[in-house]
């Protein structure tokens, strides 16, 4: 009897065990991070691997992130980079290409939701360089939003008459404002010539 007791005593505690482990395996599957930032009030930034130069894969949102969750831009694809980059801009497809002139706010290009483009920089260094300007207005029915960026930029968002946010500086934040033009400005970071990319996440999308 003892033997019986003590063989159905093992045989529910290697139960229990496996019906643990079954439990535990159950939300490993690899699963979809949801577009949203920690709060409804600000959003957060992504600081995407550079794209200077880079090959058509190195635009993949696969390399070093802060904290926070992954988005992703999207399938990496090359744009027509004119004569100053023949081997093309980095982007994702659907993206689409600045349209130049862009150098200020009343000519931004919108952002719907990437683009990607070139700063060019003369032989004046980073005085000499241009900026690149793009703009959106967040949907009734978002909550919060999201802006990621590639390439060895500086990227400044501004709204309503607010001081820019440099989004490339740690711990950047930026109020939601609904109903308002948000204006994006991209430039060089190095005095050098750089290409670039710019999405933007909404959430609910």
């Amino acid at each position: 009897m003892r033997k019986i007791l003590g063989a159905r005593v093992a045989f529910f505690m290697a139960s229990v065990a496996a019906l643990g482990v079954w439990v535990a395996c159950g939300g490993s599957d690899d699963q979809e991070v949801l577009d949203s930032d920690a709060g409804a009030e600000t959003s957060t930034v992504d600081r995407a691997p550079p794209v200077d130069a880079a090959p058509p894969d190195a635009n993949k949102d696969t390399g070093v992130q802060e904290t926070g969750p992954i988005y992703d831009a999207g399938v990496p694809n090359l744009i027509d980079g004119g004569n100053e980059f023949e081997g093309g801009i980095p982007c994702v497809v659907g993206g689409d290409p600045e349209l130049e002139p862009n150098d200020d706010r009343l000519l931004a290009n919108e952002l719907k939701p990437t683009r990607c483009g070139a700063v060019l920089v003369s032989d004046g260094g980073l005085d000499g360089g241009e900026s690149d300007f793009l703009t959106f207005t967040l949907a009734d029915a978002s909550t919060n939003f999201f802006i990621q960026y590639a390439g060895d930029v500086r990227v400044k968002v501004e709204t309503d008459g607010q001081a820019p946010v440099d989004i490339t500086e740690p711990d950047a934040s930026l109020v939601t404002k609904k109903n308002q033009p948000y204006f994006v400005e991209v430039r060089s970071k190095t005095g050098k010539s750089q290409v670039w990319r710019v999405t933007l996440f909404q959430s609910p999308p």
